[in-house]
């Protein structure tokens, strides 16, 4: 069963990162998929307590990561595809794939942005965004598709599949 449940969950963010490259979005009848299967999985082999993990599994992420979503910093997809981890195999394990899924991010973001050859303005423009969120004491929203394009967007996906295959393995 350890194998079904581990082999599901990845090709459930197998699906979801494809999409992600392709249309920077994952549709929710997958992510609806990946919360039922999850619940399964977690009522099949810990009964009734079985919920109680997977809801708090899945809530984890979304307190953790709702400032960022806020912000338009990650997308919602993003928040969802963590919450399905949390659903899978809970608490513990999800902290520790955000953590590395956001080293591996990281990476990539830095690897675009060589390749753009824009760090100093993307620097620049981060600073800017921190310093007028500060002193006009409001919420906006850091990246904007329709005007700031997909160029520096990468497909976050792609690291949370990372760092679920990476916690797994240690």
């Amino acid at each position: 069963m350890h194998i079904l449940k581990e082999g599901t969950l990845f090709i459930l963010i197998f699906l979801a990162a494809l999409e992600d490259l392709r249309t920077y979005k994952v549709n929710n009848n997958l992510i609806a998929l990946g919360f039922l299967l999850g619940l399964f999985f977690n009522i099949s082999s810990m009964g009734a307590y079985g919920v109680v993990l997977w809801f708090l599994g899945g809530i984890t992420p979304i307190i953790l990561l709702f400032l960022l979503y806020l912000f338009r910093m990650i997308g919602a997809s993003d928040l969802k595809v963590f919450s399905i981890v949390g659903c899978f195999y809970g608490i513990s394990f999800v902290i520790q794939s955000i953590i590395i899924s956001f080293i591996i991010g990281a990476v990539i973001s830095f690897l675009v942005l060589i390749q753009n050859r824009n760090i100093y303005s993307r620097f620049f423009y981060l600073f800017s965004y921190l310093v007028d969120s500060i002193k006009n004491q409001k919420i906006c929203p850091y990246y904007i598709s329709s005007i700031d394009g997909t160029k520096n967007v990468i497909p976050f996906i792609v690291a949370i599949m990372g760092g679920v295959i990476y916690t797994f393995a240690f």
